[in-house]
């Protein structure tokens, strides 16, 4: 008796799981520059978003040092960050960030601008 009440249970609880509206819209910015190569991870409900910036350096050098990059939109920055290192040919998430506020729709374009060794180099990066 226990295991039917239990079977009920854990089918209900699934076919309550099938109805749920999951608010949650991820997009993914990407944007191939020269140098460079960058992924801007959104995702958002409602009103409240979650972030991830990943960078990728494929440069001349095995290693770059002290670099930084500014990310915005037409609203202005979205975040900053100095002083980080990064190998070539490697993926580093340099920013997670979260919080609530205003949300970026996925037909927006941002701009990211990354400076390493006296060089700069900016990227588009749109939802493809």
């Amino acid at each position: 008796m226990k295991k039917i009440h239990l079977l009920i249970l854990v089918l209900s609880t699934f076919i309550m799981l099938l109805g749920c509206d999951s608010n949650l819209n991820v997009h993914t910015f990407y944007g191939v520059g020269i140098n460079w190569k960058a992924e801007y991870v959104y995702s958002y409900n409602g009103d409240v978003y979650n972030s991830e910036l990943l960078l990728f350096y494929n440069g001349e050098e095995k290693e770059v040092k002290e670099c930084e990059y500014t990310l915005k939109w037409k609203h202005g920055d979205i975040s900053k960050l100095k002083g980080f290192d990064i190998k070539r040919d490697e993926w580093k998430s340099v920013s997670k960030s979260g919080g609530k506020g205003t949300i970026i729709n996925k037909n927006e374009i941002l701009t990211i601008t990354i400076y390493w060794d006296n060089f700069e180099e900016s990227i588009d990066l749109k939802v493809e």
